[in-house]
């Protein structure tokens, strides 16, 4: 288990975490990156991910599960994960009992019923 308040550079990171943001920007250098901001129970920190960034970002939305494999960096001053690899975590899988996932709360985050919400049209991006 590896909470966001306990990571020190240079740790290596395979872990799930919310997602609790994410953008896709191009670097001053014309290189398209994957920025993601990641959550659980401890605390938030940004993710970045540079290889595949905009077929990557496609599979996943805000509020979504992913599991996490890169390093953490110190980068001007604040923690990153250099990302090197991201994939979406099916909701069945994750431990929802399990308080140490959520940012700010003992609780997982609720989500709505898609179709208690908007019916069989609701689509989730």
């Amino acid at each position: 288990m590896q909470n966001i308040s306990s990571l020190k550079e240079g740790d290596w990171i395979d872990e799930t975490y919310l997602v609790v943001g994410k953008t896709v920007s191009i670097a001053k250098n014309g290189v398209m990156y994957l920025s993601v901001k990641l959550a659980d129970k401890t605390g938030e920190i940004d993710g970045k991910l540079w290889d595949n960034a905009e077929e990557i970002a496609k599979r996943f939305g805000r509020e979504d599960f992913v599991r996490v494999k890169g390093v953490a960096a110190n980068y001007q001053g604040q923690m990153q994960v250099k990302m090197k690899g991201l994939e979406k975590v099916d909701d069945a899988r994750v431990d929802l009992a399990t308080p140490r996932r959520w940012s700010g709360s003992s609780r997982p985050p609720r989500r709505p019923s898609r179709t208690a919400t908007c019916g069989s049209s609701c689509r989730r991006s």
